[in-house]
């Protein structure tokens, strides 16, 4: 059996094929290439990594990774199952020698972690040295720009409906918002896995973590509309017949699937004409968290929806606004401006908010309601009439007020008074 320059054989363990094989997409010929610098025992660990339940573009991004190592442990004269906790330590100093994002070291250790455990368990090691390897030091995280619901509105009506391709646009960008899908999991989208009756999606996320997906009546109502024409004649002028497919979106192209890259480019294109080049289908995620939590949904909720296992990556997703803060430090603060005085009877919180300078401060409160804040994000506006008024009744929900200079002073003055 012919053997590579790592001393171990090239070729996988007798009556399997390469772990790559069936392995479809960009990666897949740069991964046949590099399969042959793996000994055997890194292809069992390809294999059982796969088996696992990895995505296959989890197994893609770690036979990247694992090639790198390998070629550095060739520079180093090193074979994988020789080295202890100080190689490991000198691997990734050199990413940090050359600046490589929190992300790119964390995924390197990942890799180790993961080779070595899996080495110790075998015993093909006696230990695992990368067990030993201290926690990497997060770097301040950049929570990215979040859209406002106005924003959102104004690039979801950015696609020309009365085209096929427009409907589809509008759809897929639907579709999006209302679901906080990621854009791997639209374009995997199948007939079986909708019921449309009942407005659910069920999904087979990260991991083949199975998880159902609620999505309201505006997308609904746009997803009946493309399907009752626009696709067919999409798949009519990209494969010139009607080619049978399971996708629900598609392109019009030979292939008809709608591919990763297409949704990334529609999204792009739609940015640009409405000013908003920041925009990508993930934001359109974060969008989806952050609105809904400023509304008053619970983030076990939102991490049922968007398919997470821990709670803390969802709350990378839900963004504070600094008015909110501002307004709950404000109410709830004992050294706070409106502390004590929203529940004071002459305190006249309609003219409080008649007095903030911009329309987006106002409130829909009526001239006899008063505010009370509830929780980090809401103000609940409930009708007021005395001691012998009715139990409260909620009027609306609306967004904390920021207390600008303006609306100080007219603190200052009722409390004056």
């Amino acid at each position: 059996m012919p053997e590579n320059r790592l001393g171990g054989a090239s070729t996988p363990p007798q009556g399997k094929t390469s772990w790559s094989d069936g392995h479809r997409g960009r990666h897949d010929s740069r991964s046949r290439r590099c399969t042959a610098v793996f000994d055997e025992h890194l292809q069992e660990f390809m294999f059982v990594s796969q088996a696992s339940g990895l995505a296959k573009r989890s197994m893609a991004i770690m036979h990247s990774v694992l090639t790198e190592y390998t070629h550095w442990l060739r520079t180093k004269r090193l074979r994988w199952p020789d080295v202890d906790k100080d190689h490991l330590v000198d691997y990734l100093a050199t990413l940090v020698d050359v600046d490589a994002a929190y992300s790119t070291i964390q995924l390197r250790r990942w890799m180790l972690m993961r080779l070595y455990r899996w080495a110790a368990s075998e015993g093909l090691r006696p230990d695992n040295p990368a067990q030993r390897l201290a926690p990497l030091r997060r770097r301040p995280r950049n929570l990215g720009w979040v859209p406002s619901v106005a924003q959102v509105a104004q690039f979801i009506d950015a696609p020309d409906v009365g085209t096929p391709l427009g409907v589809r646009d509008r759809t897929a960008l639907e579709m999006l918002y209302a679901t906080g899908l990621r854009a791997s999991e639209l374009v995997g989208l199948c007939h079986h896995q909708f019921d449309q009756e009942n407005r659910v999606i069920r999904l087979i996320g990260k991991g083949g973590t199975e998880r159902l997906v609620i999505y309201g009546h505006p997308a609904a109502q746009w997803l009946e509309k493309y399907l009752m024409g626009p696709r067919q004649a999409l798949i009519w002028q990209g494969a010139g017949h009607l080619r049978m497919t399971d996708k629900v979106f598609v392109h019009p192209t030979p292939l008809v699937e709608m591919r990763y890259f297409h949704l990334h480019r529609l999204v792009a294109r739609y940015a640009r004409q409405v000013g908003m080049p920041m925009m990508t289908p993930h934001v359109l995620r974060h969008a989806f968290a952050t609105h809904m939590h400023r509304r008053g949904a619970d983030l076990r909720i939102l991490q049922t929806l968007l398919g997470h296992a821990d709670l803390s990556t969802t709350t990378i997703y839900v963004s504070p606004m600094e008015a909110e803060l501002l307004a709950v430090v404000e109410r709830h603060h004992p050294r706070g401006v409106y502390y004590n005085m929203s529940h004071r009877p002459q305190f006249d919180m309609f003219r409080f908010m008649a007095a903030c300078q911009t329309t987006a401060q106002r409130t829909a409160c009526r001239p006899a309601a008063r505010s009370e804040v509830r929780g980090p994000h809401l103000t609940r506006c409930i009708k007021s009439g005395g001691a012998a008024a009715s139990p409260p009744e909620t009027l609306a929900i609306t967004r904390a007020p920021t207390l600008s200079s303006v609306t100080r002073d007219f603190v200052d003055k009722n409390a004056e008074e």
